[in-house]
């Protein structure tokens, strides 16, 4: 198996006169927006594309490609992406497969235990291996989730599985994630629109205490988290601190934000 070190990697492995788009959380919210728009179109028209994404699409988003090709994860997951092929039956389903693989990286280590942890992928291996060619996406649930169950023998457990079952990823970085539990936001100085906000956010504190500073604030609040990620503590210290966030200025941007596939880790 070739070594796949992450969507980013495979972005920028692509070599196609297709159309290619990249999502992740490492885009800030604008960017992400703009460029599924884009997708969406795209595939309206029936244009051919690629998207390369991680699991920031999975959940409550119309998309329909023809073929799906994802690392091993938790069946729930598993069925989210298999949701995005041939969503709108427009084509033979023999045509139209979904391919699960187990990645790994050099040294031999699963991605997909990185990510969710060795007990959720172990129990999706072993559903995959005992239903054998019966992929009815309501019977692989079933049958995950009573195996999930059986391991479940304490509160923590019991916790892991209704965040499971919620599609709850922030919570399932509790249990699966080590070493980036932690997270910070950081403000992306992408284009002038940003500095001009960073700016209005600036005179707020400087001008503004208490309650009124609260208020300003939330007059500019959903354009200013339009050019907020969140990243790991580690990555984000970094960068200079200032008033509550950590932030690429656009004069360091290059150096800490890509316009394609977004915080550079």
């Amino acid at each position: 198996m070739n070594t796949i070190r992450s969507a980013t990697h495979v972005y920028r492995s692509l070599n196609t006169t297709r159309e290619n788009y990249y999502l992740s959380a490492s885009l800030v919210p604008k960017q992400r927006r703009e460029r599924l728009k884009k997708i969406v179109n795209a595939l309206e028209k029936r244009e051919p594309i690629i998207l390369v994404s991680t699991q920031v699409v999975e959940a409550g988003i119309d998309l329909d490609f023809d073929i799906a090709i994802r690392d091993i994860g938790p069946i729930d997951s598993i069925i989210q992406v298999a949701g995005r092929c041939n969503r709108h039956a427009l084509r033979d389903p023999k045509q139209s497969l979904v391919y699960v693989y187990d990645i790994t990286n050099d040294e031999g280590s699963e991605f997909g235990k990185q990510i969710y942890g060795s007990y959720l992928i172990g129990k999706t291996k072993e559903v995959f291996v005992e239903t054998d060619k019966e992929l009815d996406p309501l019977r692989l649930s079933s049958a995950y989730y009573q195996k999930v169950r059986m391991g479940a023998s304490d509160l923590e457990s019991a916790e892991l599985l209704e965040a499971m079952h919620h599609l709850d990823y922030e919570k399932l970085a509790k249990f699966t994630l080590i070493d980036d539990q932690d997270s910070a936001s950081v403000y992306v100085e992408l284009n002038q629109e940003a500095e001009d906000i960073w700016r209005r956010y600036e005179t707020i504190l400087d001008r503004f205490k208490g309650l009124q500073a609260k208020e300003e604030f939330l007059r500019i609040k959903p354009s200013f988290y339009d050019y907020v990620v969140n990243v790991p503590v580690r990555d984000a210290c970094k960068l200079q601190s200032t008033k509550g966030f950590y932030r690429i200025p656009n004069s360091r941007l290059q150096e800490f934000y890509d316009d394609v596939t977004g915080f550079r880790r």
